[in-house]
């Protein structure tokens, strides 16, 4: 099974790229198409990024530096069924993220992390297994971006560089997984 993550416009070369992949029941590798860029599995503050939650799968992986001209990624594995969320970073360093948070419930939040610098951009992915909408966290001024049907995908640019987690509300509670991760300027 695969699912792609299209751009609005070709990915430019030199940009970094990150995503975070839900999988039902699948635990195998990634296959990534669509970018000549390295592919690497988030450390997440030492522990690469993955959850088991309720039968899905959650990884998390970006791309230093993305070889451009295509539009979309694939995500490609053995699953009987796969989601991706992801996002295109210009001019910004990958900078560090949590180890990630599965839960339950209506009420979504990451780990904490602190930037390394001012005027970090963060973004926050949550995937839910719950019904009905989500929206964006409260604590900042996050926009929600994305919403693949899986997962969500929210942004801030934070100028201070203070400690901030990730949230998400959903109308219909379940088994959630939340993560955070910074890129600074």
């Amino acid at each position: 099974s695969s699912d792609l993550c299209t751009f609005a416009s070709n990915i430019t070369p030199g940009d970094q790229l990150y995503f975070c992949v839900s999988t039902v029941y699948g635990q195998g590798s990634i296959l990534w198409s669509g970018d000549s860029g390295t592919f690497t599995v988030d450390p997440g503050n030492g522990t690469p990024i993955s959850s088991i939650n309720w039968g899905y799968f959650t990884s998390c992986a970006y791309v230093p530096s993305a070889g451009g001209g295509s539009a979309s990624i694939t995500a490609s594995q053995s699953s009987a069924y796969i989601g991706i969320t992801g996002i295109e970073v210009r001019g910004g360093v990958f900078d560090g993220s949590d180890a990630g948070v599965a839960g339950s419930g209506t009420s979504l939040a990451s780990n904490n992390i602190t930037p390394s610098s001012s005027n970090s951009l963060l973004i926050g992915f949550g995937v839910t297994g719950g019904s009905g909408s989500i929206s964006h966290g409260s604590n900042v001024a996050w926009t929600l971006s994305v919403d693949s049907g899986l997962g969500v995908l929210e942004y801030f640019t934070q100028s201070t560089a203070a400690a901030v987690n990730a949230q998400f509300t959903v109308s219909s509670g379940g088994s959630n997984f939340t993560h955070i991760v910074s890129f600074k300027p």
